[in-house]
């Protein structure tokens, strides 16, 4: 069985506030110095795979599309015991709608093969979108 997860890397939810500011240009989030993680609902999938991979000996990949800063939640999900990891680079990630990152993600397990299930969080856990779930469904 092979399983592929779906992660995102977003500013850390349990950061404080402080660090937090939103560019006037773009209405998007400033990163400035805030820690990022895989997203609360991202890590559920991943933790469900990772059963799989316990009990049925299932093969885990982490799948993530966007900038080079998301290497750092594929590290984190090898760490966790991921087999492989796969990055879609796309440095225009925040500007692309939920259907455009499904489309990207898509095309990626296209090329993977012989996949057997798709697992991603429920929702984002920054804009908390949850469209590209169902949407890569």
């Amino acid at each position: 069985m092979h399983v592929v997860v779906c992660i995102n890397h977003i500013p850390d939810p349990e950061a404080p506030a402080k660090p937090f500011k939103l560019d006037a240009a773009t209405n998007r989030p400033a990163l400035l110095r805030a820690n990022r993680v895989i997203g609360p609902f991202d890590e559920n999938a991943l933790e469900t795979a990772l059963q799989l991979k316990d009990s049925a000996g299932a093969k885990v990949t982490a799948l993530t599309a966007g900038p080079a800063t998301n290497v750092e939640a594929l590290r984190k999900a090898l760490a966790a015991r991921s087999d492989a990891a796969v990055h879609v680079k796309e440095d225009q990630a925040a500007e692309l709608d939920s259907a455009a990152v499904a489309r990207l993600l898509a095309a990626a397990i296209k090329k993977l093969r012989d996949v057997d299930l798709v697992l991603c969080g429920r929702q984002v856990g920054d804009w908390d979108g949850g469209q590209v779930g169902p949407l890569l469904a």
